[in-house]
């Protein structure tokens, strides 16, 4: 099986792909970060070499560019997601969730969002760009504080052409599922969704000023999205003609699994535990779970 990184982005469906994309390898192969900080990177960076190696997967938040730390070949993963949805979604996310202590949260719980998305900080301006464009090269450092470069844009393109072995979208999660299950030869990637943001407003209802900021603010991003749409339409034309019945079916297996088994959520459960151990929150350092 190929050795795959899952670059988590905020607010694109990553604890629900995290929890499908650890089921498919070995527990003991699966390395999981949670804050993509510092911390966690030199953790990676500073496991020995035997450990390094037995990893087939990396999980987490953080920057493309992760992969020089190993001697052995990976692919990444990433899903793309419409970059206002995005911000909205972590926006009303964060101010549901203030009480976790997070810096980023408390601020957005207490920032207008007029006001927040204004201010242009890192997370509302071409932020997904930014991690697929990868910054980690110029030395173990908090990657999402540097400049944005001006050719962010075309290093994300190329970076995705060169290193990626799949680009889904957020707002075609089925579909991203299906190409992923028959690419890589997945078994189940039936799922329940986690972390969803309840109770936010829809981009058609927000204030035409503040999405006016949003759209103005996220250009690159706005490309990067379409980019992701049309190389999944590449992947489905390569699937076959199968793909429609195979889709229709998944939905009707996913629906069923949803409404009368729960083992994801034990499972999805058991992920968080381990995502949270791995970033030291249970009184231990990063570690291969």
């Amino acid at each position: 099986m190929q050795n795959l990184i899952f670059l988590h982005i905020a607010k694109v469906g990553g604890m629900t792909f995290r929890a499908i994309i650890a089921r498919q390898f070995p527990k003991d192969a699966v390395f999981l970060t949670y804050g993509g900080t510092e911390k966690d990177i030199r953790a990676l960076a500073g496991l020995p070499e035997e450990h390094r190696q037995r990893i087939q997967c990396v999980s987490g938040h953080m920057p493309f560019g992760v992969h020089e730390y190993f001697s052995q070949p990976f692919g990444y993963i990433a899903f793309i997601r419409n970059p206002a949805d995005r911000i909205l979604s972590e926006y009303y996310y964060a101010r549901g969730s203030a009480r976790s202590g997070h810096y980023a949260h408390t601020k957005m719980a207490t920032t207008p969002l007029r006001q927040y998305v204004a201010e242009g900080g890192v997370s509302v301006s071409n932020f997904q760009t930014r991690v697929l464009a990868g910054q980690v090269a110029s030395g173990i450092t908090r990657w999402d504080t540097l400049p944005m470069p001006g050719d962010a844009l075309a290093r994300a393109k190329k970076n995705i052409h060169d290193h990626f072995a799949f680009v889904g979208v957020v707002d075609r999660f089925d579909e991203s599922l299906l190409v992923c299950k028959k690419k890589f030869g997945w078994d189940d990637v039936r799922y329940i969704l986690a972390n969803v943001t309840k109770e936010r407003p829809r981009r058609e209802t927000t204030a035409i000023d503040v999405m006016q900021i949003i759209q103005k603010n996220n250009t690159q991003d706005a490309e990067l999205y379409a980019y992701a749409n049309a190389l999944l339409d590449e992947s489905i034309r390569e699937y076959g003609p199968s793909f429609t019945r195979d889709l229709k079916l998944f939905r009707l297996r996913n629906k069923m699994f949803r409404t009368f088994e729960h083992p994801l959520k034990i499972k999805y459960k058991h992920i968080r535990y381990r995502v949270a151990k791995a970033c030291g929150f249970g009184g231990k350092e990063n570690i291969v779970a």
